[in-house]
């Protein structure tokens, strides 16, 4: 999900099926992804991508790296946080919800194809 945040992304971007198919490919439940892309992913890329730009290049041992050390915060470091990436979340929300619904339709297509190449094969 850190394509989100490469400055390119656009909800016809060929990214939303590669996220699709690897949310299918893992079996990851969509409350799961989106609750990981809420609280995980968004408040460590939302600045790098602001501050920092990888060109849309986030290492994964890195992110996963930002992402166990944000959940071993201290309670009062996630407290003061909150209210901040509640609030930019919520001023970006135009930029991510198209994104995230565009993710919901390839899931859909995928799970289509899929079940169309099952039904194949059980008729051969």
């Amino acid at each position: 999900m850190s394509n989100f945040f490469m400055d390119e992304i656009t909800p016809s971007s060929p990214f939303m099926t590669y996220i699709a198919s690897q949310i299918r490919q893992y079996k990851i439940d969509l409350k799961t992804a989106k609750h990981v892309l809420r609280y995980d992913v968004f408040p460590i890329l939302w600045s790098a991508a602001l501050f920092a730009p990888l060109d849309g290049f986030y290492p994964r041992e890195w992110l996963l790296q930002c992402i166990d050390e944000r959940r071993q915060r201290s309670q009062f470091w996630q407290r003061l946080t909150a209210p901040y990436e509640t609030l930019v979340w919520n001023c970006t929300l135009w930029h991510f919800q198209p994104l995230w619904d565009k993710v919901l339709v390839k899931l859909d297509v995928l799970a289509a194809l899929e079940e169309k190449e099952e039904e194949e094969e059980l008729a051969k």
